[in-house]
């Protein structure tokens, strides 16, 4: 089948993967050294925060502006779930099998892999969107569902406050872990985590709106803005104390409809369904939250002091207390 690509597009999409790959070379040399480098202050865990962040959120979305056609999406999410995914799951059993283990050797790569992966992913499930008038819907949804398995009780909370070993490796195995400097006494946790879905979601988003929303034109300052805004949104997360886990979809969400609302056009009929789907949607959660989150949070603690409570009075029968006449 002869290829239409026209000769500009080929020179963009290899202008594209030529810096894809500079990015990569970047994070993988910031793994290598910011974990050598020992300190007490906090401006360089803040700085290879924000850098990393800026390099592992730029790659996917470099890799979505290469605009690639659908087959070589497809051999592209095949050879890296091939790399990355057995990988993963010998993480989650805790033990990586030769010779994907092989991957660990080099640092950061890894977490390329993955992220490459999600891309490819993110790329695909774009194909799906028809029309630049389906982006801000999605979105919006997106960042709901975002914010219910993340804040409100959803399997995201649940893992991440899980105990449990099992847990605790599939957090591993689906997030990327920002590489930061060695420090002692700073109230800064020593990195941070970014997950799967972001990825794959900055790599849909930026790969809509080029296709969908005239986005090749306004790529660079999307691009710009949306890495202010997330690295805005990590610091905040690490400021706070306890560090409390924040849904990156909103702000995402946020930045690809802000930054391309003229290409969004609706007729009367459509603007009024999505004013009732919205009202909708408010009056629901709004419901949900008082009658069964918010009880359910209530009851918890109330749970808690329950189970403890009789065995601390037996414990309190068996043992003299500081006033007791033993």
């Amino acid at each position: 089948m002869q290829d239409t690509t026209s000769p500009r597009t080929h020179l963009r999409i290899s202008a594209s993967s030529a810096l894809a790959l500079l990015v990569s070379a970047a994070y993988i040399g910031l793994w290598t050294f910011a974990p050598r480098i020992r300190t007490e202050s906090l401006v360089p865990v803040l700085a290879t925060t924000v850098l990393s962040l800026a390099l592992i959120i730029w790659l996917p979305a470099q890799y979505a502006h290469g605009s690639r056609r659908v087959r070589t999406l497809l051999a592209h999410a095949l050879l890296a779930g091939l790399l990355i995914v057995p990988l993963r799951l010998g993480l989650v059993m805790g033990r990586p099998v030769v010779p994907w283990s092989w991957i660990l050797a080099v640092p950061g790569l890894a977490d390329l892999i993955f992220v490459w992966f999600a891309a490819t992913l993110g790329c695909l499930l774009s194909l799906l969107l028809r029309s630049a008038n389906l982006i801000p819907p999605v979105a919006v949804v997106l960042a709901l569902v975002d914010i219910w398995t993340v804040q409100f009780g959803g399997p995201v909370q649940r893992i991440m406050e899980s105990e449990s070993p099992v847990a605790e490796s599939v957090v591993q195995a689906m997030t990327v872990q920002l590489p930061a400097p060695t420090h002692g006494a700073s109230p800064f946790p020593p990195s941070s985590i970014v997950g799967f879905a972001d990825f794959l979601f900055v790599a849909f988003f930026i790969h809509a709106v080029m296709r969908l929303a005239d986005g090749l034109a306004r790529y660079r300052k999307t691009l710009t803005v949306l890495i202010l805004v997330l690295c805005a949104y990590i610091l905040l997360q690490r400021i706070l104390d306890p560090p409390p886990a924040l849904p990156a979809l909103v702000p995402m969400a946020a930045v690809m409809i802000g930054m391309h609302w003229r290409a969004f056009h609706y007729e009367r009929s459509e603007k009024l369904a999505l004013l009732y789907a919205s009202i909708l949607i408010a009056v629901l959660g709004a419901a949900w939250w008082f009658f069964v989150w918010r009880p359910s949070r209530t009851a918890r603690p109330q749970e808690r002091a329950a189970a403890v409570h009789p065995a601390c009075m037996a414990h309190a029968a068996e043992s003299p207390g500081p006033f007791s006449g033993a």
